[in-house]
């Protein structure tokens, strides 16, 4: 079997306790498990931009963290639990 794939019986088994699975109930993460979301903030030009407020909010609403560009326009926001975020 190659790297990456799974098998149909694989794929049939739930995720086990503790992990949070994906839509086809593969282990994406143990719950106690953080990351991180970065990037730069840019103007229509490509030009960084400092100082700009923003803002990542869970799909589900749950969490909702801020944070500023800094002055090259980079941020950075820490801690975030394993599920889908929008900015």
């Amino acid at each position: 079997m190659a790297t990456g794939t799974r098998s149909s019986t694989e794929a049939q088994q739930p995720a086990t306790s503790g992990q949070v699975p994906d839509q086809q109930g593969h282990p994406l993460a143990s719950p106690d498990k953080t990351g991180q979301l970065s990037g730069v903030v840019l103007d229509t030009s490509g030009a960084l931009i400092a100082g700009v407020g923003v803002m990542v909010r869970s799909a589900d609403g749950t969490v909702q963290r801020t944070t500023q560009s800094n002055a090259n326009g980079y941020f950075a926001v820490a801690g975030l639990p394993a599920q889908e975020f929008h900015f």
